[in-house]
């Protein structure tokens, strides 16, 4: 249950760092802009970003395990038990099944602006569903800017490619 302050920096450092592939790859594709180096950090980029987003999906199980180990239910938003555990674990596939239907059906040169924009819609709908629970205040401040930036990313490398 995440009440109170983390007692470490490991969200944010880990978070952080897990931009470095998002921008770097993104500066190497703008830097080799349409050429065959170009599209091979692009497709980097993309298998990057389509674990990422299946990261973010995973986030919501985590929570539902943590809360259902909790003798009281503290963070459910007014939620039963199986409204809570419905959407946590079925929203919980939905970043998975995006990133999977994006790297492997999307047109050519379309799969990295795909993902753009399924990493912005996955935090939007995550705020919605995060937002109104306890204790999730640092988590999403921190995930509006990773957010943000990882779309900038793809972006940038979507648009170098």
């Amino acid at each position: 249950m995440m009440t109170g302050r983390l007692k470490t920096r490991w969200m944010e450092l880990l978070g952080y760092a897990g931009l470095i592939p998002f921008l770097g790859l993104a500066g190497i594709a703008a830097w080799f802009y349409h050429t065959p180096m170009a599209d091979l950090y692009g497709g980097y980029n993309l298998i990057y970003g389509a674990c990422i987003l299946s990261f973010l999906g995973a986030v919501h199980w985590g929570i539902a395990i943590a809360q259902a180990a909790q003798p009281e239910a503290s963070y459910r938003a007014g939620l039963s038990d199986e409204k809570f555990e419905m959407l946590a674990f079925g929203w919980g596939v939905v970043p998975s099944l995006l990133a999977w239907v994006i790297v492997a059906f999307a047109p050519d040169g379309y799969a990295l602006w795909l993902l753009a924009a399924a990493v912005a819609l996955v935090g939007v709908i995550d705020h919605r569903i995060l937002g109104s629970m306890k204790g999730f205040e640092d988590y999403l401040k921190l995930r509006t800017r990773l957010s943000a930036l990882a779309t900038l990313g793809l972006l940038v490398t979507a648009w170098a490619i």
